[in-house]
């Protein structure tokens, strides 16, 4: 580590107030290709400040979790949990891990550091667990702190399907619900339904499906293959933008034609994607990312 930062670091244990003021940690998770406007398609950004101030941004669940919700999440958290995230910087010696094979796609954490007028960056791959272990205590108290304050959004989106549950076999239109949910204390915009620009891979509301996979013991099943079937909006308001109010839901009526193949049990859920676009409207925040519904289980006969 270099010798200035150390020094600060250890200033701000201390208690120094003047370190603690400088003192920042972020952990950078991204993943997937670049995205208009910057960032990943998984972006997810932890910071943690010398006064104890938590913060989460995410647009996209890593692993694409269903009702797993997105945005921006804000807590003050403890002093010990600022002197117990310094200590274990300090202890993982970052710097002097081995390098890491990171393809461009590959699943990645960036650790920055800054305090005493220096900043320190590493970037970590995953895919080889036991180079990680000098830094295991730091991830996992990073992981805590991210499940600590996803329980304080300040402007969150979850949506959650509604549809039939069971269609025929054949080409079928049907109606369905998506509801946009904000938990968070503030409100926000999301680009309409109805205005994205469908021809952008990363702009889209769909409906994604297929037939789940018999399990058969001693066998490991195989993929499901997926459909994707576009989410119409029943009335062509012409707007622009949804407002999705502090702590409420707003509802959205779609039509949906799905051509399941053969008849079964099948696996549905919505799919919200918007990356493009300003983060605020007129002073407004603007919500961007992509939200996975829950998933429904779907009678095809």
């Amino acid at each position: 580590m270099n010798p200035i930062l150390d020094k600060a670091l250890l200033q701000a244990l201390s208690g120094d107030q003047a370190a603690l003021a400088e003192f920042g940690l972020e952990r950078h998770t991204v993943s997937g290709s670049g995205v208009p406007g910057g960032g990943s398609a998984w972006d997810e950004r932890l910071t943690l400040t010398g006064d104890g101030i938590l913060t989460l941004s995410s647009n996209r669940s890593i692993v694409d979790l269903s009702s797993e919700p997105i945005g921006l999440y804000r807590k003050q958290d403890k002093a010990e949990t600022v002197r117990r995230a310094i200590q274990l910087v300090r202890e993982a010696a970052l710097t002097e891990l081995p390098p890491f094979r990171v393809e461009p796609a590959d699943t990645r954490i960036r650790i920055n550091v800054a305090c005493g007028g220096v900043v320190q960056r590493v970037t970590l791959g995953l895919t080889d667990p036991m180079a990680l272990e000098p830094a295991r205590p730091l991830l996992q108290e990073l992981d805590r702190m991210a499940q600590s304050v996803r329980a304080d959004p300040l402007r969150s989106l979850r949506i959650e399907l509604d549809m039939p549950d069971s269609v025929p076999a054949a080409k079928v239109r049907l109606r369905l619900m998506v509801i946009f949910q904000n938990s968070g204390k503030e409100g926000y915009w999301l680009t309409h339904p109805g205005a994205l620009r469908r021809e952008h891979i990363w702009e889209q509301c769909i409906l994604v499906y297929g037939r789940k996979p018999e399990i058969v013991p001693g066998f490991t099943p195989p993929p499901i293959e997926l459909l994707a079937s576009p989410l119409e909006p029943i009335r062509d308001d012409g707007m622009d933008l949804l407002w999705v109010p502090r702590g409420e839901e707003v509802e959205q009526r779609f039509n949906c034609v799905m051509e399941p193949p053969v008849p079964g049990l099948y696996l549905a859920r919505a799919v919200y994607s918007s990356y493009l676009g300003e983060e605020q409207v007129s002073g407004r925040p603007r919500l961007r990312g992509c939200a996975f519904s829950n998933q429904v289980e779907l009678e095809v006969t």
